[in-house]
C-alpha cells in the first residue's frame, strides 16, 4: 500500500510538471526516464529497446549487462525529486498540511518497517551457524591460558608452521 501511495505521489509530480511546463525539473524527468529504460529492461516493452540497443553496440551491451549498479543512483535521485515536487503539488491543494505529514511518515515508515525487522536477507537464504562452531569458542573460553590458536601474520602463504 505504501509504495502504491508513493508512485502515486510521483505520478502526481509529473503530471503536475508536464502541466505547468516547470523547465527546472525537466532535467530530472529525463534522467528519471533514462534510468526507468534500463533498470525495467527485462519489461516487455523496455525490454525490445534495450536488446536492439545491445544489438547495434556490443560495447554497450557489455558495459551494461548489470545496469542496477550503473543507474539506481541516478533513479534515485530522480524519482525523490519528483516526489517532493508531487508533495509540494499535493500541499498546495490541501489546506491541513499536519495531515498530509503525518500520511507521508505513516508511509515512509511502512514502507521501511520490514527493514528494521531483520528482513535484509531472506528466510531461504540463511544459514544456520553449526553447533560445532558454538562448541569450538565454548571450548577457547574455557581455557585458562591465553594462547594463540595460530601465529599470525604467517610468512608463508602455503602452509601453517
Amino acid at each position: 500500500m505504501g509504495t502504491f501511495i508513493v508512485c502515486i505521489i510521483t505520478l502526481l509530480g509529473l503530471y503536475n510538471s508536464f502541466v505547468k511546463r516547470n523547465l527546472n525539473i525537466l532535467p530530472y524527468i529525463c534522467a528519471f526516464l533514462i534510468a526507468l529504460i534500463f533498470l525495467a529492461n527485462n519489461t516487455p516493452i523496455l525490454k525490445n529497446t534495450t536488446d536492439i540497443m545491445r544489438l547495434v553496440s556490443p560495447t554497450l551491451g557489455e558495459v551494461f549487462r548489470f545496469p542496477f549498479t550503473k543507474f539506481i543512483t541516478l533513479f534515485a535521485l530522480s524519482y525523490s525529486l519528483i516526489f517532493g515536487y508531487g508533495l509540494m503539488y499535493i500541499s498546495n491543494k490541501i489546506k491541513h498540511k499536519f495531515v498530509l505529514s503525518l500520511i507521508v511518515l505513516f508511509t515512509i515508515i511502512g514502507m521501511s518497517y520490514p527493514a528494521f525487522g531483520g528482513n535484509f536477507i531472506s528466510s531461504f537464504l540463511r544459514v544456520n551457524i553449526p553447533n560445532e562452531y558454538k562448541q569450538m569458542f565454548g571450548y577457547f573460553e574455557s581455557q585458562e591460558e591465553n594462547g594463540r590458536v595460530a601465529f599470525l601474520p604467517a610468512h608463508t602463504f602455503w602452509n601453517w608452521q
